[in-house]
C-alpha cells in the first residue's frame, strides 16, 4: 500500500514539475493576461450594476459575470466612437463608468424582456373565463329550465 502511495506521489509530482516548465509564447500570455483581466473587470462591473439597480434577475454568478463582461465590453465602445478619445484605455476610472452604465443599460433591458415575456405568457396561458359545460344525466343533455 505504501508503495502505491509513494509511487503516484512521484507521478504526480513529476507532472507537476512538466506544468510548472510549460513555457507560452508572448502573444499567448498576453491574451491570457487579457482574458483573465476581462474576466476580473466584467465581474467588478457586473456587480457595482447589481448594486446600482438591485433586483432577483439575473441570480446566478455566471449571470452576473455575462452581464457584466458584455457591459465592459459595449460601455466603452459605444462611449469611444461616439467622443472619439485618441489615448482612452478601457480599465480606467472613465472606462469604469463608461463600463459600469453599459452593464446598467443592459440590466435594465434583461427585466425589461423578462417583464414582457412574462405578460405575453400570461396572456396565452388564461386566454379568458371558461363557460361551463351543459350537464349531462345518463348519456343525454339535461335543460336546466327541466325541473326533476
Amino acid at each position: 500500500m505504501e508503495q502505491l502511495c509513494v509511487e503516484g506521489f512521484a507521478r504526480s509530482r513529476v507532472t507537476a514539475m512538466v506544468f510548472l516548465q510549460l513555457q507560452f509564447s508572448e502573444s499567448v500570455q498576453f491574451w491570457i493576461y487579457f482574458v483573465l483581466i476581462w474576466i476580473g473587470f466584467g465581474l467588478l462591473v457586473g456587480l457595482a450594476a447589481r448594486a446600482i439597480f438591485p433586483g432577483e434577475e439575473p441570480r446566478s454568478p455566471l449571470g452576473v459575470l455575462a452581464i457584466g463582461m458584455l457591459g465592459s465590453t459595449i460601455g466603452p465602445l459605444v462611449l469611444q466612437s461616439v467622443w472619439h478619445f485618441e489615448a482612452f484605455h478601457p480599465i480606467s476610472p472613465l472606462g469604469a463608468v463608461a463600463a459600469v452604465t453599459g452593464a446598467s443599460v443592459l440590466l435594465v433591458g434583461y427585466r425589461f424582456v423578462l417583464v414582457v415575456a412574462a405578460e405575453q405568457a400570461a396572456r396565452t396561458s388564461h386566454p379568458g373565463p371558461r363557460r361551463r359545460s351543459a350537464p349531462v344525466r345518463g348519456g343525454r343533455l339535461i335543460d336546466p329550465r327541466e325541473s326533476d
